[in-house]
């Protein structure tokens, strides 16, 4: 990200001879960036939930039975755990 900053700095500073613009566009890319990272976190955090919720492994798929023995029907069940 630093790197990304500084490059940024330098190149508008090279078009425009204005570190004062130089900073403003800088720090533009700065909230830029970080909103981005943010946003990925997010989608890292509650995707995952999203998707284990329509997983076919998830306890809200099984049935009363399959929990209460603790068994997947083998349609389900890693084959290289089968003995």
């Amino acid at each position: 990200m630093t790197a990304s900053l500084v490059i940024t700095m330098g190149w508008v500073y090279a078009a425009t001879l204005s570190p004062w613009l130089s900073l403003a566009w800088t720090l533009a890319a700065a909230l830029l960036l970080q909103t981005g990272y943010f946003i990925a976190i997010l989608i890292m955090v509650f995707g995952r939930r999203i998707l284990q919720v329509h997983s076919p492994f998830s306890p809200s798929s099984r049935t009363d039975r399959q929990i209460t023995s603790g068994k997947l029907p083998r349609s389900r069940a890693r084959p290289d755990l089968e003995r």
